[in-house]
């Protein structure tokens, strides 16, 4: 029933180093609120998990209220979220495990990135991590976050990326 709802968007908005998070709360929810004015049917599943690891300052929690989400954070493994990912409409996330399966599936994605603390790194990484951006169903948003001081989540384009996930841009 879950992969039945139409579109489904699978999204981790966090990944497993804090400073490469796709979202904030407050700002994941003004994301789905987007989807969901531009599709009212549109479905949301959250994935991600909360463990201990260096560099992991933020909770991963979205505690929205919403007909429209799913909240599957700490819930599910990793095998079912790749399943998920591989049944779903598009892809919504950080720079972190499910963007590959997305961008393996050839499926319409997002992937939020701070930058310019990920430009210092998506050059110099292995392109196994990055092979995914060159496809036309792929896109890049940005907010601004160098490494130091708050990231600006606030900045990011939430109506840019409801309307590219819904293939409306």
């Amino acid at each position: 029933a879950l992969c039945g709802e139409r579109p489904l968007i699978v999204a981790q908005p966090f990944a497993g180093l804090s400073d490469r998070d796709a979202f904030d709360a407050p700002t994941f929810e003004k994301t789905v609120a987007q989807l969901v004015r531009l599709e009212p049917r549109v479905r949301v599943v959250i994935l991600g998990s909360n463990h201990t690891r260096t560099h992991k300052y933020t909770v991963e929690s979205i505690p929205i209220q919403s007909p429209n989400v799913v909240n599957l954070i700490d819930k599910v493994g990793l095998r079912f979220a790749w399943h998920l990912v591989r049944q779903a409409d598009a892809f919504l996330g950080s720079h972190s495990n499910l963007i590959r399966a997305a961008w393996d599936a050839r499926k319409r994605n997002v992937c939020v990135l701070p930058w310019p603390l990920m430009e210092r790194h998506l050059s110099e990484i292995d392109g196994k991590y990055v092979f995914g951006f060159r496809y036309p169903e792929s896109a890049r948003f940005t907010f601004p976050f160098d490494g130091s001081g708050e990231r600006q989540f606030d900045k990011l384009d939430t109506g840019g990326i409801a309307r590219f996930l819904l293939g409306r841009e």
